[in-house]
């Protein structure tokens, strides 16, 4: 087995496309231990995510407790009809 290490780490769009030349050229890549999940999101979920992290630098949160309860509403409302 042949290893590559790159001197820096690749954005999302580098990564998916060498990801797309190496399966082209049916070269299989195993992921290392430990691997993260990040290089496989797409630009959707990685902009879902900076969203978010930004909503929560302003405070607009809710707890567990209330989305919990949100969510038992929900569901129970959805369980009847």
């Amino acid at each position: 087995m042949n290893t590559l290490t790159f001197k820096n780490n690749l954005d999302f769009h580098q990564y998916q496309m060498l990801m797309k030349f190496l399966t082209h050229m049916k070269i299989e890549v195993a992921e290392p231990q430990g691997y993260d999940f990040y290089y496989e999101l797409s630009l959707e979920e990685l902009e879902e995510l900076k969203c978010s992290d930004e909503e929560i630098e302003k405070g607009e949160t809710i707890s567990s407790e209330d989305l919990f309860k949100e969510l038992r509403g929900e569901y129970t409302t959805n369980k009847m009809d």
